[in-house]
């Protein structure tokens, strides 16, 4: 007994100094795992939109069609002056109307802390809407009306000087749609946070590579609408643009590329595009200072892309290799110390790199 008494009165101090303590100070010191794990829930109301739900999956893979129909459509409207009748006047009106109720969902629709836990009170939720992504939607929506309304009376009105003014503050409300590229990040991120939670390893991997090819096609389309812009618009520093010999003969007559059908001029323009993000020679060429800062300009953003292309799918297929390799140790029962060591040495041979001989 006399051993063990330092001990006792070792544990007897810590009671002691335990009981003198506040409260609070008390459950904070305490290895209270109960404290940690089941926090109080918060208050929920009744109109919130759980974002896990099926209804916002849902909804959020239409807006991500939507969006991408959108951004595909108005470039090509912009670069080719395309005057909105048929279906591009019902996108013009639907879009607009969608987005605005959007936004009213976006008001409605729970989002998680960064501890993890989601709020599902809607006065808190309409607070971190405002913070984050409403000054960008209410600049888009507004664009959108404000781009739709002007194109309309100027199609009703407006001929003469007035209507020429009513047409440039036409265009100026189409480019201030392109800033919808940044809601696209907010849904490719809930898009993504489905596969990561509700796919496998293989539907994930072929998620990412389908994902990245329509960024590159869409990046390319993108291109392609600005070069045809630069060819046409009244820039030239030389007298000369590309569109002048981009033409074809057609038997004993020759064809001006702008005399040419739609087809023939975007096909031309993104084989242009095509060109400069695979860095590949292409028989068209600048003819002036626009264009030849343009052509720069493309031929930089194309190294950077192919490189951010290859290292992205690098990335992907060792994660896959992860995943299978963890996949196997867990059917197997392996234990977490054998685990750890094979993953570790999984890598560093994946890291492994050595000279070619």
């Amino acid at each position: 007994r006399a051993a063990f008494a330092p001990a006792e009165e070792h544990v007897v101090e810590a009671r002691s100094s335990t009981k003198d303590r506040p409260m609070n100070m008390r459950l904070s010191s305490a290895a209270t795992s109960e404290f940690d794990v089941e926090k109080a829930p918060r208050k929920q109301s009744r109109l919130a939109i759980n974002p896990n739900s099926n209804f916002h999956l849902i909804y959020s893979m239409f807006s991500m069609v939507v969006l991408m129909v959108e951004l595909t459509i108005i470039p090509y409207v912009l670069a080719w002056d395309v005057t909105t009748s048929g279906f591009l006047a019902i996108t013009a009106w639907t879009t607009p109307t969608f987005w605005t109720v959007d936004m009213a969902i976006s008001f409605l629709t729970g989002f998680y802390h960064h501890g993890g836990e989601l709020e599902m009170d809607l006065r808190n939720i309409a607070k971190h809407y405002l913070r984050t992504w409403f000054p960008i939607d209410i600049l888009v929506v507004l664009g959108d009306w404000v781009s739709v309304t002007l194109e309309a009376l100027q199609l009703g009105g407006g001929g003469g000087q007035g209507g020429l003014k009513m047409l440039r503050f036409t265009k100026m409300g189409r480019l201030l749609r392109i800033l919808e590229m940044l809601r696209m990040l907010r849904l490719m991120r809930l898009i993504e946070d489905f596969a990561e939670r509700h796919l496998s390893e293989g539907y994930r991997l072929a998620f990412r590579i389908s994902s990245l090819a329509g960024s590159i096609f869409w990046g390319t389309h993108i291109l392609t609408c600005i070069w045809f812009a630069v060819g046409v618009a009244n820039v030239s520093d030389t007298g000369d643009k590309w569109t002048d010999h981009a033409g074809f003969s057609q038997g004993d007559m020759y064809v001006g590329y702008l005399d040419a059908g739609d087809l023939y001029q975007y096909t031309t323009a993104f084989q242009w595009a095509a060109a400069q993000i695979a860095l590949g020679g292409v028989e068209i060429y600048p003819k002036n200072s626009m264009e030849r800062i343009t052509n720069i300009l493309a031929m930089m953003i194309g190294f950077l892309f192919g490189s951010t292309v290859v290292s992205t799918l690098s990335a992907a297929m060792v994660d896959f290799q992860m995943m299978q390799k963890e996949k196997k140790l867990r059917e197997n029962d392996v234990g977490k110390v054998l685990a750890l060591r094979v993953q570790k040495q999984a890598e560093e041979r994946l890291n492994f790199r050595e000279r070619l001989s």
